[in-house]
């Protein structure tokens, strides 16, 4: 008996590389949010998961679908996940970078979360927020990223009206 006979997924591939030629990449969107449901059940009640589009931009969508956000890092992956029907609310914007004319723009968004990486990002988008901003201030682990522990304490300190902290980014 042929492996594509006794394996219903590897049945699939086979017909998919059948019908699109190879090389081709074959995606289980069951297989994957059943995966992600076993995660879900194995960690504590009210842990929220986070999909990185970095990780697979093509599947945005199914990652939107099974977590509870949806992490971009680029102008690129935010305007993907708008056109694969992603709301803001559900993305988290991260990035070492993001431009004034970027914190800019998420200060009239509602985004889920925005990590941010110095106390100049967090002032940037400070200035410009005309809504509630729900950020993440970005600890650095020693190196050139993020913020050390007494920026952070500083900005935790002085609150702005339109800037919630949520938590703490850390790598």
């Amino acid at each position: 008996m042929a492996m594509a006979e006794c394996d219903p997924l590897c049945a699939a591939a086979v017909a998919a590389a059948q019908k699109y030629g190879t090389p081709c990449f074959y995606f289980d969107a069951e297989r994957f949010r059943n995966r992600v449901c076993q995660l879900r059940s194995s960690l504590p009640e009210g842990v929220k998961l986070c999909f990185s589009v970095k990780s697979n931009p093509f599947l945005a969508r199914y990652g939107a679908d099974a977590a509870s956000f949806v992490e971009v890092c680029s102008q690129g992956e935010w305007e993907l996940c708008l056109k694969q029907g992603i709301s803001a609310d559900r993305i988290m914007v991260n990035g070492v970078y993001k431009s004034p004319q970027e914190l800019s723009r998420l200060a009239e968004t509602e985004v889920a979360r925005i990590s941010i990486e110095s106390v100049r990002q967090y002032q940037l988008l400070a200035d410009s927020a005309q809504k509630q901003q729900n950020v993440l201030l970005r600890l650095t682990s020693g190196n050139q990223f993020g913020m050390n522990l007494e920026e952070i304490r500083d900005l935790a300190c002085r609150p702005h009206p339109h800037v919630v902290l949520r938590g703490l980014h850390f790598y």
